[in-house]
């Protein structure tokens, strides 16, 4: 099975177990359809803040900003980098971690803390409401490490052992982890 069989039936899953949102199957073809011919232009990613054309690893650092794309109420809190916005300041600090070799490996991230993700995006991890994004951002990566993710073992470093982790895709550990 191809990486991306895996991340659609990924996908599948959680759509199949929403409860408050739900697919129209008989709209979905037409709207896929108007996705692509209404002249829209395909959107991409501004080099400037992002980690791009490095393969594998550029995979992983969507993986990982994806994973923690969420927080903007707490973005008039963060120490923004000048001329940048809340998004660009986390998206940027994110590039230049892996840029510098940072280990976003399935075992870093089950074990990163706040304070890991604070040094990582130049934040205060103490100061009030800071420290509790800081919280849900290293949260959001440890249940990203384990969850139901065909991504697991496709983050830097990982590969090298598997480790069998009892739980399910609710939030809890779950799935083979690669460490």
């Amino acid at each position: 099975m191809s990486l991306f069989d895996e991340i659609r039936g990924a996908c599948r899953e959680v759509a199949q177990g929403a409860q408050l949102v739900r697919i129209d199957r008989a709209r979905l073809r037409d709207y896929a359809i108007s996705l692509t011919s209404g002249g829209v232009p395909r959107p991409t990613l501004d080099p400037w803040p992002h980690f791009l054309g490095h393969g594998d690893q550029t995979l992983a650092f969507i993986v990982v900003l994806d994973t923690i794309n969420f927080g903007s109420g707490w973005f008039p809190y963060l120490r923004k980098r000048p001329g940048m916005s809340g998004s660009f300041t986390i998206a940027s600090a994110l590039a230049d971690a892996f840029r510098s070799g940072q280990n976003f490996s399935a075992h870093h991230l089950v074990q990163i803390s706040p304070h890991d993700c604070a040094l990582t995006f130049g934040q205060d991890s103490t100061a009030y409401p800071l420290g509790q994004l800081m919280e849900k951002f290293a949260q959001a990566q440890r249940f990203g490490a384990f969850g139901p993710g065909p991504l697991r073992g496709h983050l830097r470093g990982a590969g090298r052992k598997r480790s069998r982790m009892r739980g399910n895709s609710r939030g809890e550990a779950g799935g083979d982890a690669v460490l």
